[in-house]
């Protein structure tokens, strides 16, 4: 919805730039060709930009669907908590199965050698797991 907002809000801002831009009256030729190239530029921005907005409506992915009916749908605001927690356990679930640790100089891998990070890792996995809850 950000992206929606922020696309309407450049249309509308090259609007207000053409206008001005047409309304300024050219000294000489020279002039009145560069003032057609600024403006012919920003008519390119606006097209592209609706392109934009019109494949953003479209929603072939149905992201736009799923963000609406997250975030203005929800019968109860005690509905969003769980949701951001159970989102967030997700996403440290994914990066705690992604992370690679670095090995030392004797081969033996980082984390077994070090019992702070085990006590971190654990700390961070109960703070997570505790707040999901």
């Amino acid at each position: 919805m950000e992206a929606t907002r922020a696309a309407h809000e450049d249309l509308e801002r090259l609007d207000r730039l053409v206008v001005r831009e047409l309304q300024r009256d050219p000294a000489n030729a020279r002039d009145r060709l560069f003032q057609s190239h600024r403006v012919h530029h920003m008519l390119d921005l606006v097209i592209s930009t609706s392109d934009k907005l019109v494949e953003i409506y479209e929603d072939k992915d149905g992201a736009r669907k799923d963000e609406i009916s997250t975030h203005l749908t929800a019968p109860v605001q005690s509905d969003i908590f769980p949701k951001y927690y159970e989102r967030l356990k997700e996403v440290h679930n994914q990066s705690v199965s992604s992370l690679t640790l670095p090995s030392n100089h004797l081969g033996t891998p980082w984390n077994q050698n070090n019992s702070k990070w085990q006590d971190a890792s654990q700390a961070v996995n109960a703070v997570v797991c505790s707040c999901t809850a």
